[in-house]
């Protein structure tokens, strides 16, 4: 038997580098995994700036970055549907927006010893913004192409996240109101402003009068002992009143602006332009709004106008006609919905083509 191993040993030094033997026992004891395809792998583990001389290699890090990160939220999403059943949609969407953030990359790829194998040439780490949550999200990429999404969406619930991470804290969290509300303030390109109206003194006690206005909209109205704690409270509000029921819903098409997907829009905008002729699209949008308000009003105007092209546009969208009465009475906002999902269905649309190619 030890004859048998040490053989095993000999020949595994034998066929492997050093290096390709350190990712392939790093893959074996943090993720569980005997890879069938250990180039794509070193690939993954391999950052843009070691290949500086090498710029055709960097798109494909960046391809398996967001390849990655869409397994990873795919997997994320799955999780917390079934784990909590009795979950309302913005509660569900608040726990995939906590587990998916960068400091969680971050966190688990520290966890795994990621740096320890990841190849770069950059000094100063600490001034490069979650490398390693990047690195992470290649590795991700890597993972589907080599063992496919059922098992890498096991090994990620299983050896990142149920391992590595504390969830019971981190899905029963109390919400930063207060952030959440700026970020889809600025994801919609709506200005955000507090109006402290007045403050006195009640039973020894200072009392401040905040208002809070989204969009030039009155949205809350508070008074509380401090100011900060007024905004938060305010913001709670705004949060319920304004985004909670909507975010799960808009969840491919919120994160088209966000730092990591601006390579996307372009191709986004490409997609629709040639999808929906009738959509007028600014040049150069810089705000998700800029996108979403000469939609909403293309679907407006097209089902008044032109009936076969509305229902042409519900085709492409996934929605029979049938559905459409359904879609008005369950739905608070029917053309906005119609409006996200044409987004959605050309992110969508791009994504499937970029895995596929």
């Amino acid at each position: 038997m030890q004859r048998a191993i040490g053989f095993s040993w000999l020949l595994f030094k034998h066929l492997f580098s050093k290096k390709d033997r350190k990712i392939f026992v790093f893959l074996r004891k943090k993720l569980g995994v005997y890879p069938a395809n250990l180039a794509v792998f070193k690939q993954a583990l391999t950052h843009p700036s070691i290949n500086n001389n090498a710029p055709s290699l960097v798109p494909y890090y960046e391809r398996l970055e967001f390849l990655g990160d869409s397994i990873f939220n795919t997997a994320i999403t799955t999780y917390v549907f079934k784990e909590f059943p009795n979950k309302s949609e913005g509660e569900l969407s608040r726990m995939r927006s906590q587990l998916v953030s960068r400091e969680c990359l971050e966190t688990l790829s520290k966890a795994i010893h990621l740096p320890e194998v990841l190849q770069h040439n950059i000094r100063e780490v600490h001034r490069a913004s979650y490398m390693y949550g990047n690195a992470l999200e290649a590795l991700l990429g890597a993972l589907y192409l080599d063992q496919g999404f059922e098992r890498a969406k096991a090994i990620i619930i299983k050896n990142l996240l149920k391992k590595h991470l504390d969830l019971s804290h981190i899905l029963h969290h109390t919400v930063d109101y207060k952030t959440v509300v700026q970020q889809m303030c600025q994801r919609y390109g709506y200005p955000l402003e507090y109006k402290f109206i007045k403050q006195e003194e009640v039973k020894h006690q200072l009392q401040f009068h905040l208002e809070l206005y989204i969009n030039q909209e009155l949205v809350a109205s508070v008074v509380s002992t401090a100011k900060k704690k007024a905004q938060v409270e305010a913001c709670k509000i705004a949060y319920e009143k304004k985004f909670a029921q909507n975010m799960l819903q808009e969840n491919y098409a919120y994160d088209l602006f966000d730092a990591e997907n601006n390579r996307l829009v372009d191709e986004v905008l490409q997609q629709i332009a040639k999808d929906f002729p009738a959509v007028k699209l600014p040049k150069n949008p810089s705000t998700y709004q800029e996108v979403f308000q000469p939609i909403l009003q293309a679907v407006q105007q097209t089902h008044r106008q032109d009936p076969p092209a509305f229902r042409q546009m519900l085709y492409r969208v996934d929605i029979p006609e049938r559905a459409l009465k359904k879609l008005f009475v369950t739905e608070v906002e029917p053309w906005e919905t119609l409006a996200h999902k044409i987004i959605q269905r050309a992110k969508q649309k791009i994504i499937s083509r970029k895995q596929f190619k």
